[in-house]
């Protein structure tokens, strides 16, 4: 299976889970491909976010979208790109998001909810999702194996 990981990292902890989650695809035998969005500029609170790089998710078979969580909600890059993303009909999908503060009700559960919606309304198949807390090694280390296991084997 043709596998794409599109994703935004701001910091570069959501692209090391990434990254992670490219090599179990690749050990399961799918063909993995990661892609960066990127941004024109600064992001400024409550400011359009123009995307200087967006992914076509269509062209693969399956997807995994991820993002860091940003004040408490999904971050305005993964919104602006999930905006303009095209149709995912019949796509299998999954996502995972990164935070800093401890707790799903710090926002991690409302960005996950946000791509899980989009991508339904696209047209996808959402078979899995995770949250990520980066702010403890050990819970992130448990987590960060926990999501890559669970999401390497939703296809």
């Amino acid at each position: 299976m043709n596998v794409g990981i599109i994703v935004y990292s701001r910091t570069g902890n959501t692209l090391s889970i990434a990254q992670s989650l490219k090599s179990a695809f690749e050990a399961k035998g799918h063909s993995a491909q990661l892609e960066r969005i990127s941004v024109e500029g600064e992001i400024v609170p409550n400011k359009p976010v123009t995307l200087k790089t967006a992914p076509d998710a269509a062209k693969y078979d399956a997807v995994i979208l991820a993002a860091p969580v940003m004040a408490f909600s999904l971050n305005p890059v993964m919104k602006a790109y999930l905006q303009q993303m095209g149709g995912l009909s019949d796509k299998k999908a999954g996502c995972f998001v990164t935070k800093q503060l401890p707790g799903n009700w710090t926002g991690g559960s409302r960005a996950i909810k946000a791509i899980s919606a989009a991508l339904k309304e696209k047209g996808a198949s959402v078979l899995g999702t995770a949250i990520i807390h980066w702010k403890d090694e050990a819970m992130r280390e448990k987590e960060a194996e926990e999501a890559i296991t669970a999401l390497a084997g939703l296809f």
